[in-house]
């Protein structure tokens, strides 16, 4: 039942990015962000630009399949985004029990939710590049994440 409802949630909002037309709010009634926030956003579109040159290159799209991908792909990072549970960050030392399963749910649900996304993105993908392209792709995500946490890791002197 969770499966179905989680499917039906992750369609209504892929769909729901995918017809939208205008904001939600007009610009004038929208919060102010910060000059961090903005900063913060504008690093997450090229760090996002970024990715989809370096799967442009790992994939051989051409131009053509480059433009109907690109889109499809930017929907899959949002669907991913959204998909995503946020967690407390717990201090181990003094984590109660309840915390700690709380937190285990929240990762296991979070995985669960991924695997959802890729599952629904599939057949989605397949409508611009091949099913060979789609699955070299979920492995190219994969060594990027690992590239990512390695790369932090050692800029934070772990």
């Amino acid at each position: 039942m969770k499966r179905i409802f989680m499917s039906i949630l992750l369609a209504v909002a892929v769909a729901g990015f995918a017809s939208a037309q205008e904001p939600a709010q007009p610009a004038q009634n929208r919060p102010q962000m910060s000059e961090a926030q903005i900063a913060k956003k504008q690093e997450q579109k090229e760090l996002l630009d970024i990715r989809l040159q370096i799967l442009k290159e790992e994939l051989k799209l051409t131009d053509e399949q480059f433009e109907k991908f690109a889109p499809v792909y930017r929907n899959y990072n949002r669907a991913k985004h959204f998909s995503h549970v946020k967690c407390a960050k717990l201090d181990w030392s003094t984590a109660t029990k309840p915390q700690i399963n709380e937190l285990m749910k929240a990762r296991l649900d979070n995985t669960i939710n991924m695997a959802m996304v890729r599952k629904n993105y599939i057949l989605i993908f397949e409508e611009v590049i091949t099913p060979r392209q789609v699955m070299k792709l979920y492995k190219i995500e994969d060594d990027l994440i690992v590239r990512a946490r390695d790369e932090y890791k050692k800029r934070q002197g772990k």
